[in-house]
């Protein structure tokens, strides 16, 4: 328990508000501590009433109340996002790593609307990018924010060198979408 004077002036005042149920030493004691930060009884009468409006009333106080566990951010879309950059990074690794031990090239489709491969380093680039940002992601680590827009930016830069595609701008302009949407994720990362 805080000694009278380890109390801020707010905690004095409240015990000093309720002196009738003190010993005749606790009331000396708190009295001097009163003195000495010079708190008169009228600032310990205002302090109380203000706490009792605020008790009545804290919605014109403009309090902030600690979050309920109905009123946490949730973060299970993102968990979503995470695993599907997860899956998707799998999946573009392990292409290239069939591409690099057969002679023919397996990696996907550049493109929605090509028909030509990715090819290998690509694919691997690709793939290991998309791996560590699922993984940050899952792990709620404030490098996926980065992550995340680094997949955004670069998937700008193969729309805009493969030719501008309508198809491939409407899946960037999703994934810029997502990309902003994750950025308000920010907070719950560590």
């Amino acid at each position: 328990m805080k000694h009278y004077g380890e109390m801020s002036d707010q905690e004095l005042m409240n015990v000093a508000g309720d002196v009738a149920s003190l010993e005749d030493d606790a009331r000396i004691v708190i009295a001097g501590e009163l003195s000495r930060r010079k708190l008169s009884k009228s600032d310990i009468i205002q302090y109380r009433q203000d706490v009792a409006a605020l008790a009545e009333a804290p919605h014109e106080w403009g309090t902030v109340t600690a979050p309920t566990s109905s009123q946490k951010p949730s973060y299970t879309g993102a968990l979503v996002l995470g695993w599907v950059y997860v899956a998707a990074g799998v999946v573009l690794v392990l292409a290239a790593l069939a591409t690099l031990t057969t002679s023919t090239d397996v990696t996907p489709a550049a493109t929605a609307s090509s028909t030509k491969p990715m090819g290998l380093a690509a694919a691997a680039f690709q793939g290991l990018l998309f791996l560590a940002t699922g993984l940050a992601v899952l792990r709620r680590k404030k490098i996926a924010v980065k992550l995340v827009w680094t997949v955004t930016v670069l998937g700008a830069i193969g729309v805009v060198l493969r030719g501008l595609i309508p198809l491939d701008i409407a899946l960037w302009v999703v994934n810029l979408g997502i990309a902003r949407w994750f950025a308000t994720k920010a907070p719950q990362l560590n």
